[in-house]
């Protein structure tokens, strides 16, 4: 059971709010700690309440994490109006430079995908190429909608095809990386 900040209530199946474990959405204190207890509570299947597929809503803000947010679990991250891509009115994760950003592990090849929508994924800036540095690395079958990323010294997203059910998608790799990184640099220079 979720309590909303709305209503102060408790309501079955309610998505977790970051907000609820002490993000901060100035983008000034380090909010990493926040996004992983929303993630284990999202996932704690001994509440029966709990929202389905771990879904974790993040409100519209900038989020400094001070550090790699490693997802080893179906979850959905669903933040608020990256669609228009005006970095200034959405929700925006922003990480050191030289830091990975979003890191999905490995889950069951049973598993459903997880999902990442309507949020920016920026760094602080890399000065030279970091092959370690992504912005999202996919390690296991994620659905990315309304995702912009920026500023990485590795690839926007890099998909790792070493085994496990990410490499349905090894032949087109790096056609998408290159076209996405190149769409969403014309985006944001707008």
């Amino acid at each position: 059971m979720t309590l909303t900040k709305a209503s102060f209530s408790m309501i079955t199946g309610a998505p977790i709010n970051v907000l609820d474990f002490g993000a901060d959405p100035t983008g000034v204190a380090d909010s990493l700690p926040a996004f992983n207890a929303a993630i284990a509570s999202a996932l704690d299947v001994s509440d029966p309440y709990r929202p389905v597929a771990g879904m974790i809503y993040v409100p519209r803000g900038t989020y400094f994490l001070n550090g790699t947010l490693t997802i080893s679990a179906q979850v959905n991250i669903v933040g608020q109006g990256c669609g228009n891509f005006n970095l200034n009115s959405i929700t925006k994760l922003r990480f050191p430079a030289n830091t990975p950003g979003i890191v999905f592990t490995q889950l069951p090849t049973t598993a459903a995908a997880s999902l990442l929508q309507d949020i920016a994924i920026v760094s602080d800036g890399n000065t030279t190429y970091n092959v370690n540095a992504h912005g999202v690395d996919l390690k296991t079958l994620v659905r990315l909608q309304n995702v912009v990323i920026d500023g990485f010294g590795g690839n926007g997203i890099n998909v790792n095809t070493v085994g496990g059910n990410a490499n349905r998608s090894e032949e087109h790799t790096s056609e998408l990386q290159s076209r996405l990184h190149l769409v969403c640099r014309l985006l944001l220079e707008k």
